[in-house]
């Protein structure tokens, strides 16, 4: 196979590729790209400098709502996979009981997840006011 076919191959496997695996999707780099859309939002609406925006950014971002932001997301993915792994393995009635056990479990876990989540800011809130 020429050099040509192999770069082929890896841009054809490159557009391919899931857009979440691919390397420049990472969750630190979609943070900064998304930093860096709203700054340029923020020059072309409001006429705020790139240097006084990431000031802002600085003082508004807060250790610790990077912490709740995690905990959150490793709770409701607990969350989310328990009560997809309960319906999925107390399934009864074949195919059509599948359907079923999988709208039940997507239900079940929205309201789950929006709930607890209720439950977790008002906690937050009156243990750890601002």
């Amino acid at each position: 196979m020429t050099a040509s076919g192999w770069l082929s191959i890896s841009v054809m496997k490159r557009f391919s590729m899931p857009l979440a695996r691919r390397p420049e999707n990472t969750r630190v780099v979609r943070v900064l790209r998304s930093i860096a859309a709203s700054s340029l939002v923020s020059r072309a609406y409001f006429h705020i400098a790139f240097v006084y925006f990431v000031d802002l950014v600085r003082d508004a971002l807060l250790i610790r709502d990077i912490i709740t932001g995690v905990l959150k997301s490793f709770i409701f993915g607990l969350l989310i996979g328990a009560i997809a792994c309960y319906r999925g393995l107390t399934v009864k009635g074949g195919a059509a009981g599948v359907g079923t056990a999988t709208t039940s479990s997507v239900v079940t876990a929205i309201t789950t997840v929006i709930g607890f989540d209720t439950l977790y800011n008002i906690v937050y809130t009156v243990f750890f006011p601002t």
